[in-house]
């Protein structure tokens, strides 16, 4: 069984674990939550307009600020089908330090990632610069033209706020944007494991469904398997999504979660 069980600690204690759903059923194990073990973002292209999809308060605020970056602040909002090696260079040091500031930031691309892809034909870019032509917000796009969809796993900008807005929602604007001129149906915004508050973040949950993903089930390896939740340890205010009545994916936010004693493992089947 051991085999099945992917087990996570912190501080170096069994803190929660991942097990198959038909090993849960058979063994009656009643304190565990069912769902996929990851999720995958999408956002489908059914708007005409960036943005649309927002309340037209925050959406009249975010078209304000790009304005105001246009004329004022003199940015410039460059969109690309391929990926210069400069530019490159220089957005993976702003990369990388916004990953630095994540408590459990794991840097997934680098230079030997672009070396490996240039010539493949399959990512562009987004790349925000200031009036000094430095980049100070950008996203590496990915492009499947087959599925007609784009994905933006890879983004990275300054803190910086725009009048009653801020960069951060100047950059998810210019992603609606590439998806449009790109004519694509879909908008893939990466695989997150499906367990929100503890390792990852709820804001990073919270982000994703204000711009409009919402969720799926998909494993890394691009399969899907039901799997169960127990947790060893009591957590307060986490999420994970289940499944309602009609198998569908709902989100489950629990205010404290149910324990699974670690021991009473060693007694199952």
């Amino acid at each position: 069984m051991f085999e099945r069980l992917e087990l996570f600690y912190i501080d170096n204690k069994p803190a929660y674990a991942y097990l198959p759903w038909d090993f849960a059923v058979r063994n009656n194990i009643t304190t565990a939550y069912p769902g996929p073990r990851n999720i995958k973002w999408k956002k489908e292209v059914i708007f005409n307009e960036p943005l649309e999809y927002l309340s037209e308060g925050t959406r009249k605020k975010i078209l304000k600020a790009r304005k105001h970056a246009d004329n004022e602040l003199l940015y410039s909002f460059e969109f690309s089908q391929n990926i210069n090696q400069n530019e490159f260079t220089e957005w993976l040091e702003l990369y990388n330090k916004n990953i630095e500031k994540k408590e459990l930031g794991i840097p997934k691309i680098d230079m030997k990632w672009f070396e490996k892809t240039k010539e493949t034909n399959k990512f562009g870019s987004i790349f925000i610069k200031n009036s000094e032509r430095k980049i100070i917000a950008g996203a590496i796009i990915g492009i499947d033209r087959f599925r007609e969809e784009i994905s933006c796993d890879y983004r990275a900008h300054e803190y910086i706020k725009i009048k009653d807005s801020s960069l951060s929602a100047l950059l998810e604007m210019c992603i609606d944007e590439f998806a449009l001129e790109m004519k694509a149906k879909t908008i893939v915004r990466g695989t997150d494991e499906n367990l929100y508050g503890i390792r990852l973040g709820l804001g990073l949950m919270e982000f994703k469904e204000y711009y409009g993903f919402k969720a799926y089930p998909m494993d890394y390896n691009n399969t899907y398997y039901k799997r169960a939740l127990i947790f060893f340890n009591k957590f307060n205010k986490v999420v994970t999504f289940g499944y309602d009545q009609d198998g569908n994916l709902t989100k489950n936010i629990i205010e404290e979660t149910q324990i699974t004693p670690f021991n009473s493992l060693l007694e199952y089947r």
